[in-house]
């Protein structure tokens, strides 16, 4: 078949390169249906090629339309030209997306007002006539466009009753749509949904992802506690002094990563409604709700967000938002009449004894905001620092950098005693600052990594020498060791390395999670996002040693082994002394530790 000038075969289309022109046979096609934002979507596929060699030619379209936009669809074996486009590539399927944004038209022309060749003479360049067509276009075919038209219909002619076959089988075997619009009060863990939602606020976390909050004002006891500083006990209390409202637990927080990200930046602004699809509905590692708006891997320019435009969803987001502003109003003003009255109940005594309770629980929560602060104030600094992950955030940040063989070295281990001679000091309580990357890990088993404290080999504090008397903890506590390793260090060079402790509090700063049974799991959610967490410290060292450890392989690899690919990380170190029975290797009964510190994975 001979093509119009500037068309190509569906063989010859190259993925993201703008083509001006296409043509072939429906093969597959949907009736129009709303798609999950404001449009609706007119689906199907074409072919040009039926020979037993280009069985797999084919091509699939998707238009997203406002309903009166869309035009009336074909049918199997119509022909249909679709002009300046750019494809996308799947796997090994090539496809074609086109929003309201873009140009891309489609025309379609019936099989049965097509004629036979040899009836074609008037539709050829020099004739009048013209093949009646619809579609988002009003412009007429050329008359090389016809010809190709009706030589391309006869050529499929003797294929068409069996593509109309495997059109209602492949329509058969199509799962139903699945209708994933949830209220933020229904969302579940582990599952996608799609939302409407207000935006409350959004910042950039760094280059890649921004931080999105948005509520439909129904609440989810999963979600972050926001508490009103004119209602709260104390106004020094409240975690997120800065925080205008909405309060309670009706604002999620999406981490949107590009090109949604960009999208957000350039195109939202707080007090829009907007519609969110695809959102991934996670566990924090603080046990809340969150959710994640990833880039999607088949069409990556895809913006999963877009201004709301549907007049019913917006009014019905306006009631519910009028609905809370009164109901949540009337039960702040319930409950500071409530804590008055129970306070004036109170005698003198009693009066005294819960200011001083309250100063304390008072105190404790503002040093808590302190450090959060300080937290904050960091985050620039530590997004500046180029080359290390991104993810994880040190704190001391005016410490100098130190390397592994500074660390192990450290000059401050020799001293002079009292009588002037030189002593070697078991340890020195230091604190350093430095960057690694992790290339060996203990114990082998995640499972192991977290430790009851009612099992006295890992809680020595369980007995109480002094009364006889045991305490009951039914707390778990993080334990593990990281096996690191300065960040640059040239391929198959003998490297320092050191034994980096991590438990207890700095652990679950580390991981922002707190420690639980991890061999009693029953959804295996508490398991799956430690793994999410230590990747972003390890890379896919858990998923080497899993491989190539029951093949014998040992561990750690040699430094530069291109198998192992993580992201060196800065890192607060503390060395510390552990007492121990004395022996020939620790004379002073002292050994010589280092531990994790003020480290954390980034939410």
């Amino acid at each position: 078949m001979e093509l119009p000038p500037n068309f190509v075969r569906i063989k010859d289309i190259r993925a993201r390169v703008f083509t001006q022109g296409c043509m072939g046979v429906i093969t597959y096609i949907k009736e129009i249906r709303p798609s999950k934002g404001d449009d609706h979507v007119l689906q199907f596929s074409i072919k040009d090629d039926f020979s037993p060699e280009a069985y797999a030619n084919e091509l699939e379209c998707k238009f997203f339309r406002q309903i009166e936009d869309m035009p009336t669809p074909g049918n199997i074996g119509d022909i249909v030209i679709i002009r300046n486009f750019k494809a996308t590539r799947f796997r090994e399927s090539l496809e074609i997306v086109s929003s309201p944004r873009d140009s891309a038209t489609v025309t379609f022309f019936s099989q049965d007002k097509i004629p036979h060749p040899s009836s074609s003479t008037g539709y050829g360049v020099g004739g009048h006539k013209i093949l009646p067509f619809h579609g988002t276009t009003i412009h007429k075919p050329t008359p090389q466009e016809q010809m190709g038209i009706i030589t391309l219909k006869a050529a499929a002619s003797p294929q068409i009753s069996q593509v109309k076959l495997a059109s209602t089988q492949r329509a058969l075997s199509q799962r139903p749509f699945i209708n994933r619009s949830s209220l933020i009060k229904d969302l579940e863990f582990d599952k996608f949904s799609d939302l409407v939602g207000e935006v409350v606020k959004f910042y950039a976390n760094d280059q890649d992802s921004v931080d999105l909050y948005v509520t439909d004002y129904t609440t989810n006891k999963h979600l972050f506690l926001y508490e009103n500083p004119e209602t709260a006990e104390d106004p020094r209390l409240v975690a997120s002094k800065n925080w205008k409202g909405p309060f309670g637990q009706v604002t999620l927080v999406i981490r949107a990563w590009e090109p949604h990200a960009t999208f957000i930046k350039n195109s939202i602004k707080v007090g829009d409604v907007i519609n969110i699809e695809n959102v991934h509905v996670k566990l924090t590692g603080a046990n809340k709700m969150e959710g994640a708006l990833h880039q999607d891997t088949k069409y990556m320019d895809k913006i999963y967000i877009r201004i709301c435009h549907s007049s019913e969803k917006i009014d019905a987001l306006h009631k519910r938002k009028q609905e809370y502003e009164l109901r949540y109003g009337i039960k702040e003003a319930r409950e500071v009449l409530t804590r008055s009255d129970a306070y004036l109940k109170l005698g003198k005594d009693h009066q005294k004894r819960a200011r001083k309770r309250e100063d304390a629980r008072v105190r404790h929560r503002i040093e808590q905001r302190e450090m959060e602060e300080e937290e904050e104030e960091e985050v620039d600094e530590h997004l500046s620092r180029p080359g290390s992950n991104s993810h994880i955030r040190a704190g001391y940040p005016n410490i100098k950098m130190s390397s592994v063989s500074e660390m192990l070295n450290n000059s401050g281990l020799k001293a002079r005693g009292p009588t002037g001679a030189e002593v070697t000091l078991p340890f020195v309580n230091c604190k350093y600052r430095s960057r690694v990357r992790v290339v060996d890990f203990s114990p082998n088993s995640l499972e192991d990594f977290s430790h009851a404290m009612t099992n006295p080999a890992w809680n020595d504090t369980l007995d109480d020498s002094k009364s006889g008397q045991k305490r009951r903890d039914d707390r778990w506590q993080w334990g593990f060791v990281l096996l690191v390793e300065d960040a640059d260090v040239a391929a198959n060079a003998t490297a320092d390395r050191m034994l980096l402790f991590v438990a207890g509090p700095e652990a679950d700063y580390l991981l922002r999670q707190k420690a639980t049974d991890l061999r009693t799991d029953p959804t295996g959610m508490h398991m799956k996002v430690l793994e999410e967490k230590l990747f972003i410290v390890w890379g896919n060292l858990l998923e080497i040693k899993k491989e190539l450890g029951p093949k014998g392989v040992t561990f750690p690899l040699p430094s530069g082994d291109k198998r192992l690919s993580n992201v060196a990380f800065d890192v607060c170190i503390e060395e510390y002394g552990a007492k121990v029975p004395r022996s020939e290797k620790w004379p002073e009964g002292w050994q010589r530790m280092f531990r994790m510190a003020k480290t954390t994975i980034m939410e």
